[in-house]
C-alpha cells in the first residue's frame, strides 16, 4: 500500500521515524541494563546483590530526540562507572561479581550495533 506524502509533509515524516527510533532505542536500553546482570555476563552488567540498583534503573524521553537512561541509587557511580570510589575502596574498584567499571557503554554499543538496525527497519516497515 502506497502512502501518499506532500513534499511539504517530508520533514515530519521523517521526524516521526527518527523520534520513534530514539523513543523505541531508549527503551531497548533500559531493558538490558535491568536484565543484564554482571555475575552471569562476564562482567558486563549491573551487579546484584540485593537487587536494588539493578531494579533502579530508569529512563525518560526529556526531548523528543533525546532518551536518557540512568540510576539514582545513592552508590550507582562508583559501582557502574568505577569512579568517586569510596574511601573504603581505598583507591581500588571492585565488586564480587566482577563487574567491569563502565559497563552501560559497552551495552549501549550492542544496543547500537545489534538493536538499532532491526527497530529502523520495523519503523519503515509499520510505515509503508
Amino acid at each position: 500500500m502506497a502512502r501518499d506524502i506532500r513534499i511539504k509533509d517530508i520533514g515530519d515524516f521523517c521526524l516521526d521515524e527518527v523520534e520513534q527510533a530514539v523513543k523505541e532505542t531508549t527503551i531497548a536500553l533500559h531493558g538490558k541494563l535491568k536484565l543484564y546482570e554482571a555475575a552471569s555476563n562476564s562482567g558486563i552488567g549491573t551487579p546484584v546483590d540485593t537487587g536494588v540498583l539493578i531494579g533502579n534503573w530508569e529512563m525518560t524521553m526529556e526531548k523528543p530526540l533525546q532518551g536518557r537512561v540512568f540510576n539514582r541509587t545513592v552508590y550507582a557511580e562508583p559501582v557502574i562507572m568505577g569512579t568517586n570510589l569510596p574511601p573504603s575502596w581505598k583507591g581500588e574498584y571492585r565488586t564480587k561479581q566482577g563487574t567491569i567499571p563502565g559497563y552501560p557503554e559497552k551495552i549501549a554499543d550492542e544496543v547500537a550495533e545489534r538493536d538499532v538496525p532491526k527497530i529502523v527497519s520495523d519503523i519503515r516497515r509499520r510505515r509503508r
